[in-house]
């Protein structure tokens, strides 16, 4: 009996998760017709992996994090904004959970976040400057958008947060209804 549970478990685990990676894709698709709001759709894009983490758990999360990543680099036809989703948004969900789920207090939480945040956007500058002009910036500039970044960071992790508020207190409870 056991085993059958375990079974029907997986079986929804996976359903769930492919109708949330589809849903992740479409949204990943308009970053290639609506360029005006990319950022906005790459945010949204995320908020189905966390989705798929409350709904399932962090294994199967992490799956769904691989294959969104993989997905992305197939289907985003500007491989700098691929670049900007798989370092910052593409695995967000994931980072949130650990850190919320393995630090207590919140004062740590916020610092562990900020060193995630500046390790993120390095990597983001270094892999972009390794493959496209290095002359866009200057110095002076690369350290007002790392100001703004974090801080936009902070900003996303706050309403990220309300979101996942919002989706156990209303909305689960709605899709749980028959």
């Amino acid at each position: 009996m056991n085993e059958k549970f375990d079974k029907d478990i997986k079986t929804k685990y996976l359903a769930t998760n492919g109708i949330l990676l589809a849903l992740n894709m479409i949204t990943i698709i308009l970053i290639n017709y609506i360029p005006t709001n990319t950022i906005a759709l790459m945010a949204v894009s995320s908020l189905f992996m966390a989705i798929s983490i409350i709904e399932s758990n962090i294994k199967f999360g992490s799956i769904f994090c691989v294959a969104s990543i993989l997905l992305a680099f197939i289907l985003i036809n500007n491989k700098l904004h691929f670049i900007v989703y798989a370092f910052t948004f593409g695995n967000y969900a994931i980072i949130k959970y650990l850190i919320e789920s393995n630090v207590r207090k919140i004062k740590f939480q916020y610092l562990i976040k900020f060193i995630y945040s500046i390790c993120a956007f390095s990597s983001l500058y270094l892999v972009s400057t390794a493959f496209f002009d290095k002359t866009i910036l200057n110095n002076n500039l690369t350290i007002f958008l790392t100001v703004i970044l974090i801080i936009a960071y902070f900003l996303y992790d706050y309403l990220f947060t309300m979101f996942i508020e919002k989706y156990n207190s209303q909305f689960k409870k709605m899709l749980r209804k028959k």
